[in-house]
């Protein structure tokens, strides 16, 4: 996640490209623990699949667990960590 922070000297670049605000480039916001994982490479170099997990530090700063992939469909569980079977938001 580091690499979506904003550069240091207001220039993105591919390791610092701009796209999230540095507190949650630490991985940790609003009482959430974020963590990225992206998948295999293919054979370009590019990554086209990922996973993205939001996960309440504590039950006093949330209860809902939050999961989406490259599908783009926020997914949420109440119990434990979300993944891509869970319920999309909203259903």
């Amino acid at each position: 996640m580091s690499s979506l922070a904003p550069p240091a000297g207001g220039v993105s670049t591919s390791t610092a490209a701009g796209l999230i605000d540095s507190v949650l480039a630490s991985g940790v916001k609003s009482g959430y623990s974020f963590a990225y994982s992206p998948g295999a490479t293919d054979p370009t170099g590019r990554i086209n699949a990922f996973s993205f997990a939001a996960n309440p530090v504590s039950s006093s700063t949330g209860t809902q667990y939050y999961y989406t992939d490259e599908s783009g469909v926020i997914r949420q569980n109440s119990t434990t960590t979300a993944g891509s079977t869970d319920t999309p938001v909203g259903s």
